[in-house]
């Protein structure tokens, strides 16, 4: 006779931070926010033809989005980045997203990930 497995209980996902809130780092805000807004389709088998991973609880190294070269059009800027790392003004994931092709259900997402993007060092999440 065999023991039946015992059942798993999936952990629960974390907390994240209210990107428009005061709690939470920018850092923290910020991927809160790309994970909301982005993740369902920006993730591995999420349907798009990129291998940006924009979970939050995905390592920052493991996202494909610092300091990586666009894979889908730069819009005409200078030594783009999907994310340029200390220069928001080079980071095609906000051209992409102000264009307004991609839902964002609140303003004042350019302010928090702009200035996220233009901090010179990200806060590391592994």
């Amino acid at each position: 006779m065999t023991t039946p497995a015992s059942p798993r209980t999936p952990s629960a996902p974390p907390a994240l931070p209210d990107p428009y809130g005061g709690s939470g780092s920018l850092a923290e805000r910020a991927r809160a926010y790309l994970h909301t807004n982005c993740a369902q389709c920006h993730r591995p088998g999420g349907g798009t033809p990129t291998n940006l991973d924009l979970r939050y609880t995905t390592a920052l190294g493991g996202t494909n989005a610092c300091n990586a070269t666009p894979q889908a059009g730069d819009f005409g800027i200078a030594n783009a980045r999907i994310i340029a790392v200390g220069d928001a003004s080079r980071s095609v994931l906000l051209a992409r997203m102000d264009r307004g092709d991609h839902p964002r259900p609140l303003a004042g997402w350019q302010e928090l990930l702009g200035r996220h993007f233009q901090a010179d060092v990200f806060e590391p999440y592994d």
